[in-house]
């Protein structure tokens, strides 16, 4: 993505549309992903500009891209956090297994039952698959990046 014109952002908000719409229904996450990597990609996109603008030495606004990338990254990794000490906290306040007939449940039924919902929950919401393109697509560039700088350097 060169540039993040009307159209581009009129396609993010069509992919917002669509996640919501089509997030929920079986298979529907399949035929959402792309829309995510665009998302992903935007992030990447705006970071750029964001940077460009910011810092008019290329070198500098390089490594603020950088860093900025890096805290994203890291951040990406808060929704699983969150999420596992969420069913382990299950385990010992209980966890509501009834759908008509409700009922609470503790211990390993409870942190299974967490776990099973609330991962289903967070991949309809795309939270889980949007975290895991971005951590993939920042890997894959900074390899590249690594790739290029020990070929400068022999």
């Amino acid at each position: 993505m060169k540039k993040l014109s009307a159209r581009n952002i009129s396609m993010i908000v069509a992919a917002v549309i669509i996640l919501i719409r089509f997030g929920s229904e079986p298979f529907g996450l399949l035929t959402v992903l792309p829309f995510v990597y665009l998302l992903v990609q935007a992030i990447f996109e705006l970071i750029r500009r964001r940077s460009a603008k910011r810092f008019p030495d290329e070198a500098a606004a390089r490594q603020y891209q950088e860093k900025i990338a890096r805290r994203l990254y890291d951040l990406s990794f808060m929704p699983f956090l969150l999420f596992v000490l969420y069913c382990f906290t299950t385990m010992i306040t209980g966890f509501d297994a009834g759908w008509f007939n409700s009922h609470y449940v503790y211990g390993t039924d409870a942190l299974l039952n967490s776990f099973i919902y609330g991962g289903i929950a967070l991949c309809i919401a795309p939270v889980f698959p949007a975290m895991l393109i971005y951590q993939i697509v920042y890997n894959v560039k900074y390899r590249r990046k690594r790739k290029g700088e020990e070929a400068e350097d022999s």
